[in-house]
């Protein structure tokens, strides 16, 4: 037979076990969504610029990027929300339309007066083939703090679990 002092001890612990995983599970739901931006609707205009900078270096561009301006691409069979970002190039401005709620760039103007492009074919592929989506690269540090926390709340309950004793406060 177990005695009651025994019993009143486990349910104590599960208590423990039950507060270590609600704020466990709350920490990496804070962390994720409030801190690293997982709730973000779409690209903002300094994403934007981070995107197209990031993709002309990729492929091997130098170029002064400017300020983008929001507007809607016509272009398939629906339409998408993207920011047109501005860049200078060898001299030469061309446009890159960037998908607002996306990881890649939809169109691109560097066409000249002559009819040939500010930019390479080999520039082009690279461009074309780019992926980056700013929102996720900022969620990462929150993420591993978030797992961070979460293990220290799996350490500090593991020892309450062990000793017997709650090492997370009573409710």
């Amino acid at each position: 037979m177990t005695s009651p002092v025994k019993r009143v001890a486990s349910r104590g612990r599960a208590r423990a076990a039950l507060v270590g995983v609600v704020v466990a599970v709350v920490m990496v739901g804070f962390f994720t969504t409030v801190v690293g931006g997982a709730g973000q609707d779409g690209m903002s205009a300094d994403d934007a610029v981070t995107f197209t900078e990031r993709a002309l270096t990729d492929a091997g561009v130098e170029a002064t990027v400017g300020t983008p301006s929001e507007e809607i691409f016509e272009g398939g069979a629906r339409e998408e929300d993207v920011w047109v970002v501005p860049a200078e190039v060898r001299g030469q401005q061309i446009a890159i339309s960037v998908d607002a709620d996306g990881d890649k760039a939809l169109n691109l103007a560097d066409r000249l007066s002559d009819g040939s492009n500010v930019l390479s074919d080999e520039e082009f592929e690279a461009l074309a083939q780019f992926r980056f989506d700013p929102r996720a690269e900022g969620a990462v540090v929150p993420a591993t703090a978030a797992l961070a926390l979460a293990l220290a709340v799996g350490l500090l309950l593991g020892a309450a679990l062990r000793t017997g004793r709650a090492a997370l406060p009573a409710l």
